[in-house]
C-alpha cells in the first residue's frame, strides 16, 4: 500500500518525512532503536534559553534518501515540533 499523504507532528513528522523518503518500517524501526536522545538534548527543553530543533532538522536531513522538489524538510519537521514561545511569540 502507498500512501497519497502522510502527516505528522514532532517525531511523527520526523518518521513521515523518513517513510516518505523510501525508508521502509522496519529500518524506520531499526532507526529509532539506535538514536542517541542525548543527540537532540538541548538545555532549553529544561526552560533555559530556547530549543532550537536543530539537530532533528539535521538529523531529517542525514537521513532522506531522494531529492525532493523544493524545500528543505529537515525545518520542515523541525518546525512541527516547535511551540509558541520556541517561534518567539511566547
Amino acid at each position: 500500500m502507498k500512501p497519497d499523504l502522510i502527516v505528522g507532528s514532532s517525531v511523527g513528522a520526523m518518521a513521515g518525512a523518513l517513510y516518505a523518503s523510501g525508508i521502509g518500517a522496519a529500518d524506520l524501526q531499526r532507526l529509532a532503536q539506535g538514536i542517541n536522545v542525548a543527540n537532540f538534548f538541548e538545555l532549553g527543553m529544561l526552560g533555559i534559553g530556547r530549543a532550537s530543533g536543530a539537530a532533528t532538522q539535521k538529523y531529517v536531513n542525514a537521513h532522506k534518501l531522494v531529492l525532493f522538489n523544493r524545500g528543505d524538510t529537515g525545518l520542515a519537521v523541525r518546525a512541527s515540533s516547535a511551540n509558541s514561545e520556541s517561534r518567539g511569540s511566547g
